[in-house]
């Protein structure tokens, strides 16, 4: 199975994030499944999460608390298969 990975640098206004977000999500060219959120290391009211289940309005609320960085999944990593 081939993993891939994308990173979308982009402004936007806040009242329109979600139309961003949801144009974004639509050419990905997978179905996201997990999420891992990070936060800048100096914000420390929130703490970086791994392998949370994907859910869209869950990821909105998220982006309202500013994160870093936040990486979607369409699998876990499974360390005992190379592939």
């Amino acid at each position: 199975m081939k993993r891939y990975s994308c990173t979308f640098l982009y402004r936007y206004k806040d009242e329109k994030v979600s139309i961003l977000l949801s144009a974004a999500l639509k050419i990905l060219g997978f179905e996201p499944k997990y999420m891992d959120i990070f936060y800048d290391e100096f914000q420390y009211e929130h703490k970086n999460v791994n392998d949370v289940a994907y859910d869209g309005e869950h990821l909105l609320s998220i982006l309202e608390r500013k994160p870093s960085t936040i990486r979607l999944k369409s699998h876990l990593y499974d360390d005992e298969n190379e592939n």
